[in-house]
């Protein structure tokens, strides 16, 4: 479940959501990430497991950490890819499971919401599902395993964001 981050100025995380200034990729990600936790899956019913979980994190954004008002703030950040982020995670928080990017989508305009992969990738590549103990690691975080280098680079796009030491893009050494 997320947790309540109050920062020594009495800011709580959801700030970031509605911040004008700073870096956008750490505005933009902390959006996907609630767009992660918020991504129901009209395919099963509410009783499947990940969409129980979606149904939590939702209520707990919307009753306990009250997150329409900082939603309702990110909706006119600076950077559009904030702003259309926050545009579908006011949908979910409102009611609406499905909601996803629509016409003029995320996706027409070069805007991309990386996936979270399910796996474990500290044992698995995540490129190629290939299980080997010694796994070639992401230099900076040393969390993600590749079975080469080929498949370290070609996955550094989306790892880059998802990178525990938020790295431009995983590098080489």
């Amino acid at each position: 479940m997320l947790a309540v981050i109050v920062y020594p100025t009495g800011q709580v995380v959801l700030d970031d959501l509605g911040c004008h200034k700073g870096l956008a990729k750490d505005t933009e990600a902390f959006a996907d990430l609630l767009l992660q936790c918020t991504a129901f899956d009209a395919e099963w019913d509410d009783t499947d497991e990940w969409n129980a979980l979606t149904l939590q994190a939702v209520a707990y954004l919307r009753q306990d950490l009250k997150a329409e008002a900082f939603v309702a703030s990110a909706e006119s950040n600076t950077f559009a890819a904030v702003r259309k982020k926050a545009s579908v995670l006011r949908r979910r928080l409102g009611g609406e499971r499905a909601a996803g990017p629509t016409a003029g989508s995320l996706e027409e305009e070069g805007i991309c919401m990386p996936g979270v992969l399910s796996m474990n990738t500290r044992v698995q590549c995540p490129v190629c599902m290939v299980m080997q103990q010694e796994l070639l690691r992401c230099p900076q975080c040393r969390n993600v395993g590749y079975c080469s280098m080929q498949h370290l680079q070609e996955d550094a796009p989306r790892h880059s964001v998802w990178c525990s030491s938020r790295a431009e893009t995983p590098s080489v050494n």
